[in-house]
């Protein structure tokens, strides 16, 4: 026994043994609602059994709710939760029972009574739907939060207002005070420049305008519009790059000299320098009319050689002194050699080439020459003056170095080979060296004389997984040859 107190007395009576309520669990399922959990005592179980009981009797307790919102007389508030749910029930059923009829009796207002909406208060209901009548109670809202939002507008709109007027008295008063000191009518008179029109003075300013309208238009059919400017700029026709006559060297690189103009002031400093230099050349010749000799002739002899068309041009563009005093002897020699010794020979009008800025043409593709080694020319000239009998024998030459071209070169690795295709240049010899991979030992060499067409070959009988240098060797006709750049290829 526990000596826990029991009421033993009414257990013998019922013929049961005292046991304590402590000493009993509860067998039955937990409860989480009332926090009971099988194997609770009994002592327990009792307990938040009568707390639950205690909360629910409090809740229901009717004297703990205020009914004044019923408007329910005092002889009619209900004393126990029945009738307080029977009041409620009521006013749900009356609620429920209201009529939607469009026509209802007085007694069915505010909330019964349907109107008609005016079309200044009609509006679309959340699903799109206008809605042009609604119940009294509604339309009563309706009126009255419009006419809120109405007299907020007009707070707004009068306060609005009264910033305006105060802005508009700011700026009154802004005005009057710029007005203070400032130009009157008779400050806008110009005294127009005697320039313009000695004969006007000082006039209003308006028409001042007009006397600077008339200078400049007058101006202009002087000198012509913008667009008859600009185009008179464009008309030097590349006179940039044509040679002075005074001294050597083009126009172009005159100090001072503008290219392109593109004003009318840089136009003219142009036009000017030419002038100056064309006075020169003629103050030269006045200067040596009576003394014309081989001094004062210059012959400006050059020539350019282009490789891949074989063609030799002359120029004697550029010379000076050749008056028309001046004929040839006799056709200047022209000799043409290759480092060979292969020579051609042909005639040319030195002076009459002078005219020619483009030079006179001469192909040499089927003159016998080598043209993969340097090309040289010597030319025998002889001029003779009319005016004093004087004759004169000059040489010019030069020389143009050509230079073996490198070819393209494709490497195509293997095992234990590499293959090589080479692009050639007719003409030339080739000689191919392959190098061990610091590319300073040769190990093998593969010559081709003077070859048509491209070198397709491979050196053969290599280790695998090595690294390997190619180097081409182009050789000219007079046996000079030009190292190419390796390259370096791996076998697989």
């Amino acid at each position: 026994m526990s000596g826990l107190p029991t009421n033993s007395s009414k257990a013998k009576t019922k013929g049961c043994s005292p046991v304590s309520s402590n000493c009993v669990v509860w067998q039955g399922q937990s409860l989480p609602c009332i926090d009971l959990c099988t194997g609770d005592t009994v002592s327990d179980v009792v307990f938040k059994l009568a707390t639950e009981l205690c909360t629910l009797m409090t809740m229901f307790d009717i004297s703990n709710y205020d009914l004044e919102c019923l408007n329910v007389s005092v002889l009619d508030r209900p004393t126990d939760m029945k009738g307080f749910i029977e009041i409620l029930m009521a006013r749900i059923c009356a609620l429920e029972g209201l009529s939607t009829a469009a026509t209802t009796e007085a007694s069915d207002c505010p909330t019964g009574c349907i109107v008609d909406i005016a079309p200044c208060l009609q509006y679309n209901d959340q699903n799109g739907t206008l809605v042009t009548s609604t119940n009294l109670y509604e339309y009563v809202l309706l009126i009255a939060n419009q006419v809120c939002t109405n007299v907020t507008d007009i707070i707004t709109i009068e306060g609005n207002i009264a910033t305006l007027q105060t802005d508009v008295l700011a700026n009154t008063g802004n005005i009057a005070t710029n007005t203070v000191g400032k130009a009157d009518i008779t400050s806008l008179d110009y005294t127009v420049s005697t320039k313009t029109n000695p004969a006007t003075g000082t006039v209003f300013i308006t028409e001042a305008l007009t006397e600077v309208e008339n200078s400049l238009i007058k101006t202009q059919d002087a000198s012509g519009s913008n667009t008859d400017l600009i185009s008179a700029i464009g008309k030097d026709l590349g006179i940039s790059t044509e040679n002075r006559l005074a001294t050597a060297g083009t126009l172009a690189s005159s100090t001072g000299w503008i290219n392109p103009p593109s004003t009318v002031a840089e136009s003219l400093g142009n036009l000017w320098i030419t002038v100056r230099d064309i006075r020169a050349a003629l103050v030269n010749i006045v200067n040596n009319a009576a003394t014309e000799s081989c001094a004062t002739l210059l012959l400006n002899y050059t020539t350019t050689f282009n490789t891949a068309t074989s063609d030799l041009v002359l120029f004697t563009s550029g010379s000076t002194g050749f008056t028309g005093n001046w004929s040839n002897c006799n056709l200047a020699i022209v000799t043409v050699s290759d480092a060979l010794g292969n020579t051609v020979t042909y005639n040319k009008d030195l002076i009459t080439l002078i005219g020619v800025p483009a030079g006179e043409t001469e192909n040499l593709l089927a003159l016998g020459l080598d043209l993969t080694t340097d090309i040289s020319t010597n030319v025998e000239a002889c001029f003779t003056n009319s005016s004093n009998g004087v004759t004169c024998n000059n040489t010019y030459s030069s020389t143009h170095v050509i230079a073996a071209p490198c070819p393209a070169v494709v490497l195509t690795p293997n095992t234990t080979w590499i293959d090589y295709d080479i692009t050639i240049t007719v003409g030339y010899s080739y000689r191919i060296n392959l190098y061990d991979d610091g590319g300073l030992l040769v190990i093998d060499s593969k010559a081709f004389n003077a070859p048509v067409a491209n070198i397709v070959d491979k050196f053969s009988a290599l280790a695998g997984l090595t690294t390997f240098d190619v180097e081409v060797i182009v050789i000219n006709g007079a046996g000079v040859e030009t190292a190419c750049p390796k390259q370096s290829a791996t076998t697989l």
